[in-house]
């Protein structure tokens, strides 16, 4: 993936579901001694690489997953394919919350979370990640 930003890059896991491949991407200071930076959330079709047909964030910060959450590429619509954070991130989180509902989790390098409200959840179906466990 060819990021226009200097310097950034994807430094936690990608995940997967119903046909979207998400993650988190970080770009660092100019300064290689200092900390901070900046960050964005990108998905994209796992399948073709290309935008999404569906919009994955709620860019307009409506509450709806719609054509406003679109831009004009070329000569035609396409939904976001990211979003900036308010700092580095670590990698987006999806957790199932007590009311068996599920919740979007922005994860820092620290390990401090807050919920990430522009993801559409309901992109996301059946198994969000998974981790092969190698015997011996």
């Amino acid at each position: 993936m060819d990021f226009p930003a200097d310097g950034e890059r994807i430094i936690s896991r990608s995940q997967y579901s119903a046909g979207t491949l998400y993650a988190s991407s970080i770009v660092p200071t100019s300064d290689v001694c200092a900390s901070g930076g900046s960050g964005y959330l990108n998905a994209l079709d796992a399948f073709t690489g290309s935008s999404l047909t569906v919009p994955f964030f709620d860019v307009n910060n409506d509450k709806l997953f719609n054509e406003g959450d679109k831009k004009l590429s070329g000569s035609k619509l396409v939904p976001a394919g990211s979003v900036k954070t308010g700092g580095m991130i670590g990698e987006l989180n999806i957790k199932k919350t007590t009311d068996s509902k599920f919740t979007a989790l922005n994860c820092d390098t620290t390990g401090a979370c807050q919920q990430q409200l522009n993801v559409n959840l309901s992109l996301l179906k059946g198994r969000i990640s998974w981790r092969e466990i190698l015997a011996d």
